[in-house]
């Protein structure tokens, strides 16, 4: 027969109590857990309502949360105004679970990573520099061999998208795990992307637990905001451009090619309606 510490063992929740403990998400549910509480108190007797309330703070306090779907219900009803009260006063990092475009860049504002201005939002000066210093660690220095490729150790690579294992596969593709192949458009894409990744898991709370597919998204905005060629320091040239074909939907292409060494820091088409295309910001910024 398990004891009791197995039984409250295998009722807590680490990723979401300890240190993983959200103050927002677990006030809310006190309050919830208040509430019921006290409903059952009218309705039944006041000590039934004791005990409801009990148990109700026994669940939070091992589960993170009374009711189910809050880390989603918070991040989406809880005004922003509250969530920054409660970071400025844990005095936390920020945080970033999602690609979508309205959350990625309020936590990417807060972290130093983009300035938001009215015609898109901007690479910091400060993120910009420091993400130049990461890559030139990264790729050795001049962030080019001999013949002017651009490498990454696998290692490196693995590290970068929390994976057990990195294989190069050709330019650009690297094999995850053994199973997955990603691709980028060119070995600076990836340099640019491990670098990036590096510096994001120093200035965000949980950069590290975001998804794989939210991650490359992310950093293929923050490509799209470089003016700059992560090798040689070119100016990158911006090409967005509706392809509209019979046989499928209407796709927006874009593309940023370095217009002196000819290295492609992006190239990819995406539906209409994605958020990828918001990152796209207004004139050249003149950040790197």
């Amino acid at each position: 027969m398990a004891g009791l510490p197995d039984v409250f063992s295998r009722l807590r929740r680490p990723e979401y109590t300890g240190a993983n403990r959200c103050l927002p998400c677990t006030i809310g549910n006190v309050a919830i857990a208040l509430g019921g509480a006290i409903g059952l108190g009218v309705a039944v007797s006041g000590a039934v309502g004791a005990v409801a309330f009990v148990a109700f703070l026994g669940i939070i306090v091992f589960r993170g949360y009374l009711l189910p779907g809050t880390p989603t219900l918070t991040r989406r009803y809880l005004p922003d105004r509250v969530h920054a009260a409660f970071e400025t006063a844990a005095h936390r990092r920020p945080s970033i679970d999602t690609a979508e475009f309205g959350g990625a860049v309020r936590a990417l504002s807060a972290a130093g990573v983009i300035e938001e201005r009215a015609d898109g939002p901007r690479l910091a000066t400060g993120f910009a520099t420091q993400w130049d210093d990461r890559l030139s660690t990264i790729a050795g220095g001049s962030g080019a061999d001999h013949d002017g490729s651009v490498t990454v150790d696998a290692a490196t690579v693995a590290t970068a998208f929390d994976a057990e294992t990195a294989t190069r596969r050709g330019v650009g593709t690297v094999e995850l795990d053994g199973e997955k192949l990603v691709r980028w458009p060119s070995d600076a894409a990836l340099a640019a992307d491990v670098a990036a990744a590096r510096e994001l898991e120093s200035r965000l709370d949980d950069w590290d637990a975001v998804d794989t597919a939210d991650r490359r998204a992310t950093l293929t905005g923050l490509r799209i905001l470089r003016d700059r060629c992560p090798v040689c320091g070119g100016s990158l040239s911006r090409r967005v451009e509706r392809d509209e074909r019979c046989c499928r939907r209407p796709q927006v292409g874009i593309e940023r090619i370095c217009r002196d060494c000819d290295r492609v820091l992006v190239s990819t088409a995406v539906s209409e309606t994605s958020s990828v295309l918001a990152w796209i910001p207004g004139p050249e910024s003149g950040h790197r």
